[in-house]
């Protein structure tokens, strides 16, 4: 009975609501090395399915021509919602924001639905350009679905533990 009681202890635990984690990596790739003006630009979002709750990380690498990274630059990130061109949203991309410091990065809240166009504007000793890139973003996800993996789980492993213990304790000459 007290294994069965640690069990059960063990099992409760998954019932705690998993958070949502984000390793933070490069995310999706929405440029890759794309003229703007004299530079070559790759840009990355992360989280992979952005919606209205999520901060987006927008990163992006700046090179010149001959592929050598350019890290002096002013590097803008503005997001226009395309829906209604009033909705607007911008942020300075810096490279103490990037995980890799080779890169620029900026956090970005795009708190309503729909399409977003994101545009890039760089500004260095080269010159200026622009690269741009379209983004979806959806509805919060559901809170409850944070609790029903390890409601199935547990249940799974309950029925499991309860026909085990029926099977243990069954007399020997019934069938």
């Amino acid at each position: 009975m007290k294994r069965l009681g640690l069990w059960l202890g063990l099992l409760s635990a998954t019932f705690i609501p998993m958070a949502r984690t984000d390793a933070h990596g490069l995310g999706n790739q929405k440029l890759e090395q794309v003229e703007a003006g004299p530079y070559l630009v790759s840009a990355w979002t992360d989280p992979k399915d952005v919606s209205v709750e999520d901060e987006l990380h927008v990163t992006v690498s700046v090179q010149d021509q001959e592929k050598d990274f350019i890290l002096d630059a002013d590097v803008q990130i503005n997001a226009v919602l395309a829906s209604d061109s009033s909705t607007t949203k911008s942020q300075q991309a810096t490279h103490d924001n990037a995980a890799q410091k080779l890169f620029y990065e900026a956090p970005l809240r795009l708190d309503k639905t729909g399409r977003w166009q994101i545009t890039i504007v760089i500004d260095g000793e080269l010159g200026q350009g622009t690269a741009s890139f379209e983004l979806d973003v959806a509805e919060a996800s559901n809170k409850w679905t944070r609790w029903l993996w390890p409601a199935l789980g547990i249940t799974a492993v309950v029925i499991i533990l309860a026909f085990g213990m029926y099977r243990k304790n069954k007399p020997q000459g019934s069938k």
